[in-house]
């Protein structure tokens, strides 16, 4: 949250729901610090990153907004996983089809019974612009396994049609840790752990910003520039000149957004 209030470029609205207010649902309104009041307010965002939200603070209904926000709305989801096991709750319910991932017992992942010791680009995860903390693509794998790894990793297992692009290892165990997918429209990214605030020691912001930024910029729809009720439309460029040619982008929506 902290690094995307920084950051001019997003327009933030946080909630925060802590355990010991299980029950206590959040305010709903069009307002920042209150949960969009209806699917219409929902769509107007661009990204929701979701982490450890007791089940019962978001209504049935809302969640089924969230998951058309993805599958027709084309918004982008990024899931966050803690150590309470919240998200497990989702896994049944109008979420479930979202998630790239099944949770698994614990001892069943090298994330769950020992700390993990680097984390590893896959061949998927190098080659994504969204990961690229160094432009050199042998630096950037060794940046990676340099940054200072979570002290806990979501036992996890990679759904079938998902793409693992991170990998957690501990000895010769390893278990995913960035998981992608694509559900209709829209894009879906789970990470297993919520520690990537431990990637600031003695560089701050350089490489911790530059992720959110870049993952949070690749998972969300690109912006329209011109957006009426039924018509959105963007161009590629800003200026053109004589025999340019412009790749222009059109979207139509019915009277339900669709």
């Amino acid at each position: 949250r902290n690094a995307f209030e920084r950051d001019e470029q997003w327009e933030v609205n946080s909630l925060v729901g802590l355990v010991a207010d299980i029950g206590k649902p959040w305010p709903r309104g069009d307002k920042p610090g209150t949960f969009p009041k209806d699917r219409q307010t929902l769509f107007s965002y661009d990204l929701i990153i979701m982490g450890e939200v007791p089940r019962s603070m978001i209504k049935d209904e809302e969640l089924d907004w969230i998951r058309t926000f993805v599958e027709t709305r084309a918004g982008g989801v990024i899931f966050i996983a803690g150590q309470y096991g919240l998200l497990r709750k989702y896994t049944q319910g109008p979420l479930a089809a979202l998630l790239p991932v099944q949770p698994l017992p614990a001892g069943q992942s090298a994330g769950s019974d020992a700390m993990p010791r680097q984390l590893t680009l896959t061949e998927t995860g190098a080659g994504l612009g969204a990961l690229t903390l160094d432009s050199d693509t042998d630096e950037n794998r060794r940046l990676w396994e340099s940054l200072r790894p979570p002290h806990w990793v979501a036992p996890v297992k990679a759904l079938p049609g998902s793409e693992t692009l991170i990998e957690a290892s501990s000895g010769a165990s390893r278990t995913p840790a960035l998981v992608f997918r694509r559900f209709g429209a829209g894009k879906v990214l789970y990470a297993a752990f919520d520690e990537s605030w431990r990637w600031r020691y003695e560089v701050a912001d350089l490489h911790h910003t530059r992720y959110w930024n870049q993952v949070g910029n690749w998972i969300m729809e690109k912006p329209f520039s011109v957006r009426a009720k039924h018509v959105w439309l963007d161009l590629d460029k800003t200026t053109y000149n004589p025999r340019d040619k412009a790749q222009v982008r059109l979207r139509l929506r019915d009277k339900d957004g669709t």
